[in-house]
């Protein structure tokens, strides 16, 4: 932001003595001062906090597939969503208590071991992958912090929410559990991503992301099973929440949509695969659904 006064006298006066104002930055042109509040937010270069005072990064992508700012275009978080408390147990649900919760994924799964073991599920799966598999079914597989907080230098895989959760129990309002100025992003957001960054692709949307500034890792999921809940599909897919829509007519039927990031095979490093829309669910607000999602929220 740039203001410019005009000057009537030879002298000017500036204090600095509040530490709380911004810093400002004058240029002196003839009789003219051009003042810049330096403070301004500024998307791709500057950090947004959430709730917790956890920073993101976060990516601008503008109309021509770039990141130029005085263009048309988004604002997005570059790191998935890591507000909240950590559940230990994987048995242990979130609730309505003003107390946003979340999920950590664990490092028991990777690509390799997908690949070996899940490839063929109509055959038995191979003995080397039978303590494995069952560790993903009992309830020693404990959430871990290192992973919602990145670790070895990698980026943050979030947290992991129950839809309802991650919407603070009120669809009215698509802020959800985004910091203020941020929203849930809706449908039209991601076509609106996908469509500004399909300008003279050669490559696949979710590749583009990757290399991008989106900063897209592959972080799993959690699921919510009928006698067990675990964790599931680390480092081969990822479930982005999309903002629930309220069906007709209807008060407590949201159609539940949401972006999937994924890769097939031991690529740990790139996405191979397209921004794909899952299928839209029709719940309840008292339903679970039976997967979690990662957040990645988008400015306002």
């Amino acid at each position: 932001m740039k203001k410019v006064i005009c000057l009537f006298s030879v002298l000017v006066f500036l204090s600095a003595c509040d530490k709380s104002a911004p810093n400002i930055e004058i240029e002196v042109l003839s009789n003219e001062v051009t003042v810049s509040e330096t403070n301004e937010f500024v998307c791709g270069r500057d950090k947004v906090k959430d709730a917790d005072g956890n920073e993101y990064k976060t990516a601008y992508f503008d109309v021509d597939g770039g990141h130029d700012v005085d263009k048309e275009g988004q604002c997005w978080m570059a790191e998935n969503l890591n507000v909240g408390t950590k559940i230990l147990d994987p048995g242990e649900m979130p609730s309505d208590d003003e107390v946003i919760e979340k999920w950590c994924m664990t490092d028991d799964w990777s690509a390799e071991f997908l690949q070996e073991c899940d490839t063929e599920l109509i055959t038995p799966r191979p003995e080397v992958c039978q303590e494995r598999y069952k560790r993903r079914h009992n309830d020693k597989q404990k959430s871990s912090i290192d992973y919602c907080n990145g670790i070895e230098g990698k980026n943050k895989d979030g947290g992991l929410y129950l839809w309802q959760e991650a919407m603070s129990y009120d669809v009215s309002r698509d802020q959800g559990i985004c910091p203020e100025g941020w929203v849930i992003p809706r449908k039209e957001d991601w076509e609106i991503l996908k469509k500004n960054l399909d300008e003279g692709l050669g490559i696949s949307i979710a590749q583009k992301l990757k290399d991008e500034k989106f900063n897209g890792d592959r972080v799993g999921t959690f699921i919510i099973g009928q006698d067990k809940n675990y964790f599931s599909d680390r480092e081969q897919i990822v479930h982005y929440l999309s903002l629930p829509e309220k069906i007709k007519n209807s008060e407590t039927i949201m159609e539940l949509r949401y972006r999937t990031l994924f890769s097939h095979g031991d690529n740990k490093d790139i996405f191979e695969g397209p921004l794909g829309g899952g299928g839209p669910n029709i719940k309840k607000m008292n339903e679970l659904g039976r997967m979690t999602f990662s957040i990645r929220c988008k400015m306002k």
